[in-house]
Order: C-alpha cells, then sequence, then structure tokens
C-alpha cells in the first residue's frame, strides 16, 4: 500500500491527502526536525505480519514475505518522498521480536536506511532486545527512567496519562511538576525526554495537556539554563536532587534540581567552598548561603519554602571558580 493512498472524508465525499507529505511541507516551513513512527514487525495488514500473541501466529517464511512485499518497500518510498530526519521504530522485547527481528534483518533494515539517507537517525528500538551499534540513540521502554548515566545517548518515550492516543475516560493526568521531574531526572543522565501529546479526533490539543505544557513552558522560561545543552555532572547527587553543569562565556556552572522536598533545609555536595564563585537561584536571583563541613564538601542553606520544593522544582545555580 503506498502512502499516497490516504483518503480523508470530507461531507458526503472521501478527498484524497497526502498527510506526511502536508507534515513534511510544515515542518521545513517553520524550520522543524521531522520523523515517522514506523512499526516493522508487528503489522496487522499485510497477511505476513506479525500479530498479538492471541491471534493465530505467523511463520518466519510468511514474515519474509511481509518483510520484503511491505516493510522494506515501504521504508524505503518514506526516504524517498518525504527525506525524513528520524525513523522510530517499535518493538519492545516480546516473542515475536524474539522470532522475527533477527540481527540480520535489523541490520538489512539499518543498512538500507544509512545508504539511502545517512542523515536519517534510527532509534534503539528497531531491536530493543539487540540493538546493535550501529543505531544513533537508545530507547527506554514506556515510561521508564534510569537510575544511572548511560555512556550512550538515549531517551524515555513517555505519556501525560497511561494512553498514548486521546483517551476521554483516562483520568489519569500527571502534573507538570513530576514530568519536569522526570526531563531533569533524564538530563541528569545524559538522556532526552520524549514526552507524547494525544491529540483528540479532530486534531485538537486537550486543554488538560494544554494546561500543562504551559506550566512546563514557563518553568523552563525560568530554569531552561539548567537544561537547554546541560550535561550530567560527574559529582554525585543527594536523594531528590539532581544535577547538569553547563559552561557559559568561559564561566562554568553547576546546577542542583531540587525535585522535591528535602528533610533538612540544606543539602551537601562534594565540593570545596573555595571552588566556588557565586550561588544563587536560578529563577529569581537569591544569594544562597553555603559553607565548609569537615568532610571536604560544602552545605548551601535553603529557605524553607525551597526546601520544601513548594513552587515545584527549584534550581540552585552554583557558579565555579575557574
Amino acid at each position: 500500500m503506498g502512502f499516497e493512498s490516504f483518503y480523508l472524508r470530507h461531507g458526503r465525499h472521501f478527498v484524497q491527502k497526502d498527510l506526511l507529505g502536508d507534515l513534511a511541507k510544515a515542518c521545513k516551513k517553520y524550520g522543524l526536525k521531522y520523523g515517522f513512527y514506523y512499526s516493522h514487525c508487528e503489522d496487522w495488514e499485510h497477511p505476513g505480519g506479525a500479530t498479538p500473541s492471541w491471534t493465530p501466529q505467523k511463520t518466519d517464511a510468511q514474515f519474509e514475505q511481509y518483510w520484503n512485499e511491505k516493510c522494506l518497500p515501504q521504508v524505503k518510498e518514506l526516504i524517498e518522498r518525504y527525506n525524513p530526519d528520524l525513523f522510530w521504530f517499535d518493538t519492545w522485547g516480546d516473542e515475536q521480536e524474539k522470532i522475527f527481528i533477527s540481527d540480520k534483518r535489523r541490520d538489512q533494515l539499518i543498512a538500507m536506511i544509512r545508504k539511502l539517507s545517512p542523515k536519517t537517525l534510527i532509534n534503539g528500538r528497531i531491536s530493543w532486545l539487540n540493538p546493535g551499534n550501529d543505531i544513533d540513540f537508545l530507547e527506554m521502554m514506556d515510561n521508564d527512567y534510569p537510575n544511572e548515566l548511560l555512556q550512550r545517548p538515549w531517551q524515555t518515550p513517555a505519556t501525560m496519562v497511561h494512553s498514548w492516543g486521546w483517551h476521554a475516560k483516562d483520568y489519569n493526568w500527571k502534573t507538570a511538576k513530576e514530568m519536569i521531574g522526570y526531563l531533569v531526572n533524564n538530563v541528569s543522565k545524559g538522556g532526552n525526554y520524549l514526552l507524547n501529546i494525544g491529540p483528540k479526533a479532530d486534531g485538537s490539543i486537550p486543554p488538560m495537556a494544554i494546561r500543562r505544557l504551559r506550566e512546563m513552558g514557563g518553568w523552563m522560561l525560568a530554569n531552561g539554563e539548567a537544561i537547554y545543552g546541560a550535561l550530567p555532572a560527574t559529582i554525585k547527587a543527594p536523594e531528590n536532587i539532581r544535577l547538569t553543569q553547563k559552561s557559559i562565556d568561559g564561566k562554568n556552572y553547576l546546577y542542583a534540581s531540587i525535585l522535591k522536598s528535602l528533610e533538612s533545609k540544606s543539602f551537601s555536595l562534594p565540593l570545596l567552598s573555595g571552588k566556588i564563585a557565586s550561588c544563587k537561584m536560578l529563577d529569581t536571583d537569591m544569594p544562597i548561603q553555603y559553607q565548609d563541613n569537615n568532610d571536604r564538601s560544602t552545605s548551601f542553606i535553603l529557605p524553607d519554602k525551597i526546601a520544601a520544593a513548594e513552587d515545584g522544582v527549584q534550581v540552585v545555580q552554583i557558579e565555579l571558580k575557574p
């Protein structure tokens, strides 16, 4: 099935539309990168595509037919027609992936993409069980957040509720503070936060999502310095605090983001106070006092409301001496 065969209902008639082409044009108009989700394992349309475990299962020969007749040609067509910046492939470590997405098929698909479009990024869920070394970044499982710094680029695909698409009866909305915490946590471990928005059937964004996005945008306006272009810090952070670092105009900064209420009014970092040039709250410029400890660390003394994280995630900016 070619990608020219999309039809939308308009009144009593069906109108042929190139949805992906319209998306690509709009992104180019506004200077945005764009990519496509592609489910290359499970396929409910082709008779040889893998389907969920509760349906009759396919043989490897049937899947090979799907692979050569649909998967490879469609990916090739997507590249040649739309020149995407990214393919977001999807597997999730189930029996279907174990059976059908072999290293050989994975590498065949990657090799074709690299040949046709070297610029196009490939995510790790092209084969979650064994992504290999020729992908561009690892992909965590849905709403999964690593506890440690990873040595390869990675990201978490995340939802605002339980559902990925719009679900009127899904009331499990995460707060903006919670999602900001996930963002900060990922950046502090070298990862990206891929936040999903499930639009309604008419294409509009649910007001619940708009509210949270605006709240997150407001936080980023005041605290984005700790996120944009920031790297994980190399020193150990206390519980409920995440550390990032960045250089700006030759000055080095450390950012301590307080995700949740602290047990006391202060927190300590394994950092000598003599190495500190200044310390303040990032969003208000309020100076923060700090003092030496006897164990070659420094304590940062916070006002009650900041220590309690009453106003959401708080960021302490620490300027380090050269």
